[in-house]
């Protein structure tokens, strides 16, 4: 059994799930924590004494359609405990209570609902389990289908390259600085652009770079040309005790 367990906002933060008292609430959290990895809890009656839950908790937890009961033998199964997990195959363990699980389709939305005589309903079966005018599914399939549309998702955002951009050679980079009248140093400007890949320090691509040439001129310290040479402008002279308080 998967020693993690998540929980969608979608439930937690639902009005229907808020307006319930905060026993209530809690009880739902540990029977999610205490849950197998189908969302059956077999204990929890055991699991309400430990938490200190009054009946009441169980019996709101059940009319608001939160876990569905099988009265017969005291079991329950968290009704969206498909929309809370996704475990995958090779580390999920099933649950024990396999007689109860066949009484179950999975809604299109990921939650639970009993079957009852509602085969011929378009709704996705249970791992092996067969309905009609469904096709099988599980979880391994459910998490395999997320990370795939995940990573289409980062490919086509990873594809939005500046277009028409190309990066400017060492001599360009000069010429542009001698027409706009700048004194920085051409090369760590480009030596720097260079080595991050054209990325600025927000992590943005840079996208036009005379642009960028001008940032950074308001950023460096002030520099004189001579004759194309980049030099610094020289520290002040020093000076005597009698140049800066007079004679006395």
């Amino acid at each position: 059994m998967a020693n993690h367990r998540m929980f969608t906002t979608e439930i937690t933060m639902s009005d229907a799930f808020l307006d319930m008292p905060k026993s209530s609430q809690c009880l739902y959290f540990h029977l999610n924590l205490n849950a197998d990895d189908d969302g059956f809890v077999g204990n929890p009656k055991t699991i309400m004494r430990i938490v200190g839950s009054a009946e009441d908790d169980m019996k709101l937890l059940i009319t608001k359609n939160f876990v569905i009961p099988f009265d017969e033998k005291g079991i329950i199964v968290i009704k969206h405990w498909r929309m809370h997990n996704l475990i995958r195959k090779d580390r999920k363990k099933d649950t024990p209570y396999q007689e109860e699980l066949s009484l179950l389709t999975v809604k299109e939305n990921g939650s639970y609902t009993k079957a009852d005589n509602q085969l011929t309903t378009k709704r996705q079966p249970i791992d092996n389990q067969v309905t009609t005018n469904c096709q099988p599914s599980d979880n391994q399939m459910s998490a395999q289908d997320k990370i795939s549309k995940d990573k289409i998702s980062k490919d086509k955002i990873g594809d939005k390259k500046p277009k028409g951009f190309t990066p400017p050679t060492l001599e360009e980079v000069k010429a542009y600085c001698e027409e706009k009248g700048l004194t920085i140093e051409p090369k760590a400007f480009l030596d720097y652009f260079t080595e991050s890949g054209w990325i600025d320090s927000k992590g943005n691509k840079v996208r036009n770079w005379k642009q960028k040439l001008l940032t950074w001129q308001k950023y460096e310290p002030k520099q004189e040309v001579r004759e194309n040479n980049w030099i610094k402008e020289p520290a002040p002279k020093e000076q005597t005790y009698e140049q800066l308080f007079g004679k006395r």
